[in-house]
């Protein structure tokens, strides 16, 4: 069995072998193996992890009690509520293109000689093809301008925003939509300048002659100079 204790940090990707303890307050850096035990207050990254410093955690800011419900309150709500935004916003997109999509159905249908063979649909099928690109594109001008909107440029190194709070849940419902658009259509341009364009967009600093072929998630924190390569699955 693992166990992690109260108010620690396990970063993404990290794996916790069998036996493995996270006490009260440490952290575990993302893509990490723990194989030891992790004291409380201590810091563990790598592969194979070794205690690196002290974590600076610390604990969250004193509040009242009625912003403390709030608190409560968002994060119960935000596992019925994030699902629903995102699930409006993709329909959002892809509403008008199924109202072109059955216009174009029913005028090719009802014209004179024609009929619903092989050949007929993949002309229809043809034709749509820059309607879906155009819809992906749209979707990843939305993550683009929500970003911005709701998060800003966000300073790397600037105050810790404690996990739970409000911004936490903004951050995870715009990386939420980012992998979204990535996953229908941005992911399609991996290891082109439009990717990059679109990573720029987001934030990051990316050369246009960069060959991404990854999903980046933390934009603001990202830097990449002329001439990099990154492969598939880097993180």
């Amino acid at each position: 069995e693992c166990c992690v204790g109260e108010r620690s940090l396990v970063g993404g990707g990290s794996v916790l072998l069998p036996h493995a303890e996270v006490e009260a307050g440490s952290v575990v850096g993302a893509m990490s193996v723990v194989g030891l035990p992790v004291r409380s207050g201590m810091q563990l990254g790598g592969n194979p992890g070794i205690i690196m410093r002290r974590a600076g955690l610390g604990t969250p800011p004193p509040t009242s009690c009625g912003r403390a419900a709030v608190r409560v309150a968002l994060r119960c709500a935000y596992p019925v509520l994030a699902p629903m935004v995102l699930q409006f916003l993709l329909l959002v997109t892809l509403l008008p293109a199924m109202v072109v999509l059955t216009i174009i159905m029913d005028t090719w249908l009802q014209a004179p000689g024609s009929s619903a063979d092989p050949k007929s649909l993949t002309l229809v099928a043809l034709a749509l093809a820059p309607a879906y690109v155009l819809l992906g594109a749209c979707l990843a001008a939305v993550a683009v301008v929500l970003k911005w909107l709701l998060l800003g440029r966000i300073p790397v190194g600037g105050r810790w925003r404690w996990v739970g709070s409000w911004f936490h849940h903004i951050f995870a419902f715009v990386q939420s939509l980012a992998s979204l658009s990535a996953g229908i259509f941005v992911g399609m341009t991996f290891g082109s300048p439009m990717y990059n364009w679109w990573l720029r967009f987001m934030g990051a600093r990316v050369a246009t002659d960069a060959v991404i072929f990854s999903q980046v998630t933390d934009f603001d924190c990202i830097e990449i100079d002329e001439g990099a390569i990154i492969e598939k699955e880097a993180v």
